[in-house]
């Protein structure tokens, strides 16, 4: 048996176990994945191959990110063999994605930069208008990447930088998808960065309407296109900066209206992330709410709705979901007093977001443990009798231990040196935006004019076309009389001047683009036209003397 088969096979059976032994994969997962292993197993080593491992990586990217990288290898190195530069840009931006999900961002940043090396050698040497545009959207793919890494690493002006310039490259090409995309990676840093401690009411405030502005153009946006998932995705963002301000019945209604869509489209994903948003309104309801039977219920409705998106985030192997709600139910039990289950699901929640580099959740969790041990420790002073959280110099070395981890990631996200550095991003994006708004109506009137131009140019040109053949028409007749003969003469030789000048006319444009409109290759150009022209005008000169004599 040849080697690549029994690669083949080894992967089918693992992939088959994988699928078999978890609940995270639906049936017609299995079967769409199986059916690409049965084409992978006939396939040569052609583009076809390189897409099936392609599009089969992409598939395993949440559930199993290692066998996507496996995978993306393979496919990238028969890229490489056949010189299939647009596949390896391709493959090079996807193994990128799959290290960032494993948290693996020097790898990330590697393979997407590598990716934004072959499109940008593609676009320079694209020979067409569809082969730039082509390389163009994959270069502000490729930055929306990286861009996602610095984000994820907290550093909001790089991730902005990124983002900026992805958006201004996908307004270049019209790719509106692309534009959509980025616009609501731009509300994603605005938002977070209205979370930053050290940010006044006021500043919050407005980071939270510049991030709510953003996610309704690419919301705008992704109805044009008739794009649900992404009116889901801004839905459920717009549901969360309201959710911020404290307007919960917005924030509600935002969540309802994304949950709904992203049911119909059975992403899993989205479900889980509305879920659990859904179920942190309920218990800051609650929290207000001062019925004690309506309190009881917004609460027990909060913790079946964190349950509900905990079981979503599991089965997709979602690891920064699940360490999301997994930190909401710990806040949860803390606020309601139930003091251990609050620490075991705010270890739990610390332990997969420290795993997988998710420093904004990390900083969120170490702050929340900080504040239960606290809570603990005042407790344990009032009643020394409780047990379970060790002693009580135990438990405020637990309380400082996480609230200077927690002072070290927040100052790691947020100072004022990269708060200026946002401003100023912000106001050199909106001038680019301007500049390149004034150049596309620029052109956009050059264009208009080109046309009108060209229009009246045309209409011109027929115009004395048809009047030198009226001329024409006009001599042959009048030469029929009786003339003295230098007038016979003169009346032939204008038609032929007229003609000969209306040729010249009609190729000075290409005379000036071939010479550069340098005087000497002019004047060369239209004594070479003239050279030609007037041994034919002699010619046709002489035939119709000899039709009217």
């Amino acid at each position: 048996m040849k080697k690549e088969p029994i690669i083949f096979f080894t992967l089918y059976l693992f992939i088959s176990l994988l699928f078999n032994a978890t609940v995270h994969s639906t049936f017609s997962q299995i079967t769409k994945n199986d059916s690409l292993l049965f084409l992978l197993r006939k396939d040569k080593e052609d583009t076809n191959k390189i897409i099936h491992l392609n599009t089969l990586a992409w598939e395993l990217k949440y559930s199993n990110p290692d066998t996507s990288i496996i995978l993306g290898k393979k496919a990238l190195a028969i890229s490489k063999k056949i010189g299939w530069n647009d596949g390896m840009s391709n493959l090079y931006g996807n193994l990128g994605t799959y290290y960032r999900l494993k948290a693996d961002y020097n790898n990330a940043l590697y393979n997407y930069r590598k990716a934004l090396k072959i499109n940008v050698s593609i676009m320079k040497g694209a020979k067409n208008y569809i082969e730039k545009q082509k390389a163009k959207n994959g270069i502000a793919r490729t930055l929306g990447g990286i861009g996602n890494v610095f984000n994820f690493q907290g550093d909001y002006p790089k991730a902005l930088t990124c983002y900026f310039k992805a958006l201004k490259v996908s307004e270049e090409t019209g790719d509106k998808d692309m534009v959509a995309g980025q616009t609501g990676n731009i509300g994603n840093v605005y938002n977070a960065q209205s979370d930053d401690p050290q940010a006044s009411p006021s500043e919050k405030k407005q980071s939270r309407l510049q991030a709510l502005q953003y996610y309704y153009r690419a919301m705008k946006l992704g109805e044009e296109l008739g794009d649900k998932k992404r009116i889901a995705i801004q839905l459920g963002n717009i549901g969360i900066v309201y959710w911020k301000l404290r307007d919960y019945s917005k924030a509600l209604k935002y969540y309802f209206d994304a949950l709904k869509i992203d049911e119909e489209l059975k992403n899993k994903a989205g479900v889980a992330r509305h879920i659990g948003n859904i179920g942190i309104v309920f218990l800051e309801l609650g929290e207000k709410q001062k019925n004690n039977i309506k309190k009881d219920s917004l609460f027990n409705k909060a913790l079946e709705y964190y349950f509900k998106a905990l079981k979503v985030a599991e089965e997709q192997g979602n690891k920064n979901g699940m360490s999301i709600v997994l930190g909401d139910i710990g806040t949860f039990y803390m606020k309601i007093g139930k003091f251990p289950e609050a620490e075991k699901y705010l270890i739990n929640a610390l332990v997969i977001s420290d795993s997988i580099g998710i420093i904004n959740e990390t900083q969120t969790f170490e702050f929340s443990l900080s504040h239960l041990y606290d809570t603990l420790a005042l407790l344990k002073e009032n009643n020394p009798a409780l047990n379970g959280f060790g002693t009580l110099s135990e438990i405020y070395k637990k309380a400082l231990t996480h609230y200077k981890k927690y002072c070290m990631a927040r100052d790691s996200i947020f100072n004022e040196e990269k708060s200026k550095e946002i401003g100023r991003l912000e106001q050199k994006h909106e001038y680019e935006m301007a500049e390149l708004k004034h150049q596309q109506e620029e052109k956009e009137k050059s264009r208009k004019l080109a046309v009108k131009l060209n229009r009246r140019n045309n209409l011109q040109y027929s115009a004395i076309l048809l009047g030198i053949f009226a001329l024409f028409v006009i001599v042959f007749f009048v030469v029929r009389f009786k003339l003295p003969h230098w007038t016979t003469e003169l009346v032939v030789f204008i038609p032929f001047l007229i003609l000969f000048e209306f040729v010249l006319v009609l190729l000075d444009p290409y005379i000036e683009q071939i010479t550069k409109g340098e005087p000497l290759w002019k004047l060369l150009a239209n004594a070479s036209l003239a050279a030609v022209i007037f041994p034919l005008h002699q010619f046709f000169e002489k035939m119709l003397k000899k039709r009217i004599s």
